[in-house]
């Protein structure tokens, strides 16, 4: 694979700055690591219901046989979505771009929801910080107008 992809309209080649491969990678990589988590969830619950009912009566409520499978669908969703970023990230589409923007802004969202107003144990607010520190670094970096240039339809 090369770093520098083919304009459509004049043929020569750009150059992908390397913010946009560290970005793309990072896409792909937490699109494998929600669907890993997906999997994992999913053969927990399908041990879960393998259990007598009698063994699992009262540990969960009725509700959550609806919301659990829907939370599963969205987080595959999400999987998907990062992985077509990744892709349009690295082949400078500007739907990566803001496919990227769109699931920074959620970032940046979370991580204010967890460092502002998460548990103070087990590291919560670190991730938060982690996740406000990526957002709006990855937005800073997409706004720039090198790297807005580099985006083609």
């Amino acid at each position: 694979m090369t770093d520098a992809p083919e304009t459509r309209e004049s043929g020569t080649a750009r150059q992908r700055p390397v913010g946009l491969t560290i970005l793309s990678c990072m896409a792909f990589l937490s699109s494998v690591l929600i669907a890993s988590i997906c999997v994992r969830l999913a053969l927990d619950i399908a041990r879960f219901l393998h259990e007598p009912a009698e063994q699992r009566a009262g540990e969960v409520a009725d509700g959550a046989y609806v919301a659990i499978p829907v939370a599963l669908a969205g987080c595959l969703t999400l999987g998907a979505i990062a992985f077509a970023a990744g892709a349009d990230l690295w082949r400078q589409r500007s739907r990566g771009k803001k496919l990227t923007l769109t699931s920074m802004a959620l970032f940046v969202l979370m991580g204010a929801l967890l460092f502002f107003a998460g548990p103070s144990g087990d590291g919560i607010r670190w991730a938060g910080l982690g996740f406000l520190v990526v957002g709006v670094a990855s937005t800073a970096y997409l706004s720039l107008p090198k790297v807005r240039a580099a985006f083609h339809e």
